[in-house]
């Protein structure tokens, strides 16, 4: 029995996920928009590459990169709720892409990424979401 850990060792190694830093910081609402809005897009860009297939029409020629791409959406917006930093920079990198992207594509669409680009990296590293991410985010909200 000396060999088990205790409910208050669980966890405390340096393999933690998502180490517990504290009492930690509010979900900023921001933070909160941005993370719904990214697994939101990721959902319905995920459902509408998975649509035709789903329907028996065949797998889309494209579809594997979208819905990595989309995928990866999905997945930033969870970890932006839970407030992982890493999540975080992953996420203002993916809409970077999205921006060069769209200088390639259409001046007008680039114009339209870089203003979504601008606002949400500056959501993303303001103080208050700044202190969320370092505090641990979501694993110190009550």
């Amino acid at each position: 029995m000396a060999d088990m850990p205790n409910a208050r060792s669980i966890g405390t190694g340096s393999c933690t996920a998502a180490p517990h830093r504290g009492p930690g910081a509010p979900l900023p609402a921001a933070v909160a928009g941005i993370a719904g809005l990214y697994v939101l897009v990721g959902l319905i860009n995920c459902g509408n590459q998975l649509w035709p297939w789903i329907t028996g029409h065949g797998w889309p020629a494209d579809a594997g990169w979208i819905l990595a791409v989309d995928g990866l959406a999905l997945v930033l917006g969870v970890f932006l709720f839970l407030g992982h930093n890493w999540a975080r920079w992953t996420a203002a990198a993916w809409l970077g892409g999205h921006v060069i992207g769209m200088a390639l594509y259409s001046r007008s669409q680039l114009a339209v990424h870089a203003v979504i680009f601008a606002l949400i990296a500056y959501a993303l590293f303001r103080h208050d979401a700044s202190r969320f991410f370092n505090a641990g985010g979501r694993a110190a909200i009550g």
